[in-house]
């Protein structure tokens, strides 16, 4: 259920909606993770942990799915566009990396001992369920990004049917510097990137610009940061015009195409395939998540882990971004 209403005010977004009531509400009010503000036909999914780059802790992405699903309800028929953003400076830099690793363990469960397989098939089917929200929504859904759009994040706007970007935005998939990835569901990310700037990012652990996104056909439009709030706005008012039932029409078409190339197939083989990845057998001189976060802490684990890329990223692609 959505947690409580009014207390919080919608934030100074231009609107061509003509003054439609605006309600605000939390999808969880102990978290506050994500944030709902609806003014009909045009409805907001909001990230809501700024001071951490809505990074989110285990369990607070599931409220991602919860929003996309509610605002697909009865009680929100009268909305028509989804624009799916985050709160302060980026878009997300996915999971927290303090507890990456640990999400596979009940609260309060001895670490020590490896979680069942069926503990992590569960855990990992709820995470891809988010995409799933997101991809599935009869709404027109559009992507705002700015800043950093990484690892779980990336791949949740790639269920987005529009992506409007700030100049300079990063998108990149971090997991791929540690295990190398697959995507969420394999066949849609190879369709939405390419191939060949799909094995980039997925298999070498590039980086790109929202530019070189645009270039690749990924991001619709790359506007100054300035710009960015009204030209999403502009791409939820035009969706807008169209009939709802047409929005739901379209959506269903286009979603059983993605499913006839594989979205739905590979997207269970990657829950299975995901399991196998996170226990990879590691040599001496590969990075190793646990022992280096144990020796040297989150943040200087993780600057550690990229600097071993940077040098061959500048010499494979020097236009950056070099991360």
């Amino acid at each position: 259920m959505p947690g409580a209403r009014g207390g919080l005010a919608a934030p100074s977004r231009s609107s061509e909606t003509g003054g439609a009531m605006s309600e605000t509400w939390y999808i969880d009010d102990d978290s506050q993770y994500v944030k709902v503000i609806k003014e009909a036909p045009v409805a907001q999914v909001v990230l809501n942990r700024p001071e951490r780059l809505n990074c989110w802790l285990t369990g607070q992405e599931l409220e991602i799915a919860r929003a996309f699903e509610q605002l697909n309800g009865k009680e929100h028929e009268d909305v028509k566009a989804i624009i799916f953003r985050g709160e302060g400076r980026s878009f997300s830099s996915g999971y927290d990396v303090t507890e990456l690793g640990t999400q596979y363990w009940e609260p309060g469960e001895d670490t020590k001992s490896r979680p069942t397989q069926r503990r992590r098939l569960h855990v990992d089917a709820e995470g891809r369920n988010v995409l799933r929200a997101v991809f599935q929504s009869r709404k027109a859904v559009i992507g705002e990004l700015k800043g950093y759009v990484l690892g779980g994040a990336f791949e949740f706007v790639l269920g987005c049917d529009i992506l409007v970007a700030a100049e300079g935005t990063i998108i990149g998939s971090p997991p791929a510097r540690m295990v190398a990835a697959a995507g969420m569901s394999s066949s849609f990310s190879i369709l939405r990137l390419g191939p060949a700037l799909y094995s980039e990012m997925m298999l070498l652990g590039r980086f790109i610009s929202a530019e070189e996104g645009y270039e690749r056909g990924l991001i619709n439009r790359v506007v100054p940061l300035e710009d960015l709030e009204e030209t999403t706005q502009a791409a939820a008012d035009l969706a807008s015009l169209i009939p709802t039932d047409g929005i739901a029409i379209h959506k269903l078409q286009s979603r059983l195409a993605y499913n006839t190339l594989g979205f739905e197939s590979t997207l269970a083989a990657s829950n299975m395939s995901h399991t196998l990845q996170v226990q990879q057998r590691l040599g001496e001189h590969d990075w190793n998540l646990f022992t280096e976060r144990r020796d040297h802490g989150a943040k200087e684990a993780y600057r550690r882990r990229d600097q071993r890329f940077r040098d061959a990223i500048e010499r494979f692609n020097p236009r950056g971004p070099i991360i």
